[in-house]
């Protein structure tokens, strides 16, 4: 048994990693082609959502492809499109219950959990932490 296993380690080259949001949110900006200010929003609202127990059971894509979305929404630079449909694999009803729980994050930040807000309120990162929430479900999905 131990043969068999030490031989799937080498044909994996030992890359047993799990995909993260991040990488998901990379993938979905490009495909998206949004400007630098967007996607640090959403890598600000990725990284906040890794502090949240209640994500653990959100699959990355989802919340990288709802981050995506929220920023999109905050700056006011698009919809979702059939392009991100195709990319993320993910209808915008798909996002409904992750995109809710994000921006109830945001409106609600835990003050004992300080370190990415602090990151995100420089210059180098367009203080994207000092940006407000969506005020409601319905600005959200309008």
């Amino acid at each position: 048994m131990l043969a068999m296993e030490a031989r799937v380690l080498v044909v994996l080259d030992y890359k047993l990693d799990s995909p993260v949001a991040y990488r998901f949110l990379r993938r979905f900006a490009k495909a998206a082609s949004i400007d630098m200010e967007s996607h640090t929003l959403a890598r600000y609202i990725t990284e906040l959502s890794l502090q949240e127990y209640n994500f653990v059971s959100h699959k990355p894509s989802l919340i990288a492809a709802s981050a995506l979305y929220m920023a999109l929404k905050m700056h006011t630079r698009g919809q979702w499109t059939s392009t991100l449909e195709h990319y993320t694999c993910y209808k915008l009803d798909d996002l409904r219950c992750c995109v809710s729980q994000l921006n109830n994050m945001l409106q609600e930040i835990n003050p004992a959990l300080t370190s990415v807000r602090c990151k995100y309120s420089h210059e180098v990162f367009f203080r994207v932490a000092f940006l407000p929430p969506l005020d409601s479900t319905d600005e959200i999905f309008n």
